[in-house]
């Protein structure tokens, strides 16, 4: 059956085949159709319900409303002003364009696509991939997917649950906020993104934007924004990596394996404040730890931090150690494991009470074993191990018999030594100024110290 007429109101069609219908403006009640349905309208296109065994191509020049569409097969759309209907059942996939969309329910067989200015949806539901491209915001109460989700949306996004049976990937260009979002591989959030003139997302953050979840589940999780990076719960067996101003997370890795972690701030440099609890029965890997002040509680009690920057306080709790970075007061505080570090970058290990930093050791506690390289200019690593005290002990020794330390040692870099022996026992804690030995240093003494810790 096939219309053709300046304007078209009809109330009911019904055919063993194909339905066609172009005009200015088309005005349907109810359509049947046991093949494909195609309607072409120049201005608006209005329809109560279209039922077909095959496809159903819809376009309108200007606004198209509708009650039901339900297809066998795809169902496309394309309008010139705004879409808006109730409910979509597509037998494969499901595409919509228009200035404006908004739709309660869809669900496709394969998958689902949508472009707009402006997004918004009740339920959507696909055996396959489901991509929206939003020039303004977008807001979707669920998603359940077989296949990945991706967001790319200039504004907002806000929703109540993502569930994929692959990937998640989102990016907008303003606040990102949602309840729920989980993942069988890999969730990837970007908020605040900075879109060039092509179109393209160009990698920088715009400032003081949000990205703020309930929940979060996935063996990888990548969570970025320049303002407050926030979850409720995060969960994760193999990545977890938060970057924004202001972090905070409770954190579950599923893994007895590494979790590999990393904060630092949305366009990579400092945060300013991070909070992370994690429970984990496995090891903690940071790949970086880049900011001003960073609070870390965790059940593990196996921890690297493999680049860490700190400008002013890291805490860090397990449960065999209290440890405490402070690079504003470094006198010595009532912590298991105090560290201070004058350029701010170190690298720290922790193996329940085994320690090993390339800071410097300002005290530990008895029953603790904290190990140092020897002080190089450069960071090098090579140098012999030795623990924190004897560093703090050798030192003494050397002021005690009038030897003299290299002009070298220290210059402009803050140093303290002491003018008297240490007077800490041997099995106590270091409570003098934080040093290190150098490599020029020599040793004179007949025998070998007893606290001297060698490398293996």
């Amino acid at each position: 059956m096939e219309l053709t007429a300046e304007d078209i109101n009809v109330q009911t069609i019904t055919a063993g085949g194909r339905v066609s219908a172009s005009g200015a403006g088309l005005t349907f009640g109810n359509i049947g159709s046991g093949g494909d349905v195609t309607l072409d309208a120049a201005q608006n296109l209005s329809v109560q319900t279209i039922n077909s065994n095959g496809l159903q191509s819809l376009d309108a020049g200007g606004d198209f409303t509708f009650g039901t569409l339900d297809a066998g097969g795809a169902i496309a759309s394309n309008s010139g002003g705004n879409t808006q209907g109730d409910e979509i059942v597509g037998g494969t996939t499901v595409e919509l364009i228009a200035e404006d969309i908004n739709v309660q329910t869809i669900t496709a067989g394969d998958s689902v696509s949508a472009s707009g200015a402006g997004l918004t949806f009740g339920n959507i539901e696909s055996g396959a991939d489901v991509s929206m491209d939003a020039l303004q915001n977008f807001f979707v109460l669920t998603v359940d997917s077989l296949g990945h989700q991706i967001l790319d949306v200039r504004g907002n996004v806000d929703f109540e649950r993502l569930t994929a049976g692959e990937s998640i990937t989102s990016v907008s260009g303003g606040n990102t906020q949602g309840g729920e979002a989980s993942s069988k591989t890999e969730i990837a959030m970007t908020a605040g993104m900075i879109w060039n003139q092509a179109g393209e997302a160009a990698g920088i953050l715009r400032p003081d934007t949000d990205l703020v979840l309930d929940e979060a589940s996935a063996p990888r999780v990548r969570l970025r924004s320049s303002g407050r990076t926030a979850v409720g719960l995060l969960t994760a067996a193999e990545i977890a990596t938060l970057w924004g101003n202001d972090i905070s997370a409770n954190v579950r890795g599923t893994s007895d394996g590494t979790l590999q972690m990393a904060f630092n701030g949305g366009n990579g440099g400092l945060s300013d404040q991070v909070d992370l609890n994690i429970t984990s029965d496995g090891n903690l890997l940071f790949d970086t730890a880049y900011a001003r002040n960073a609070k870390v509680h965790t059940s593990s009690s196996n921890l690297i931090f493999d680049d860490a920057w700190i400008t002013e306080l890291l805490t860090v709790k397990t449960p065999e150690t209290n440890l405490r970075v402070d690079q504003l007061n470094p006198g010595a505080q009532k912590v298991d494991v105090q560290l201070y570090e004058l350029d701010d970058r170190f690298r720290l290990e922790m193996n329940g009470r085994d320690i090993w930093t390339d800071a410097y050791v300002v005290r530990y506690n008895s029953g603790f074993t904290v190990t140092v390289p020897n002080f190089q200019l450069d960071h090098d690593l090579s140098g012999v191990e030795v623990g924190g005290e004897s560093a703090e002990n050798k030192v003494s020794r050397i002021i005690e018999n009038g030897r003299r330390l290299p002009d070298s040692f220290g210059q402009g870099r803050g140093l303290v030594f002491p003018s008297e022996p240490s007077q800490a026992p041997v099995d106590g804690g270091v409570e003098t100024a934080p040093v290190n030995l150098t490599t020029d240093m020599t040793n004179n003494d007949q025998g070998e110290d007893d606290d001297v810790k060698p490398n293996a």
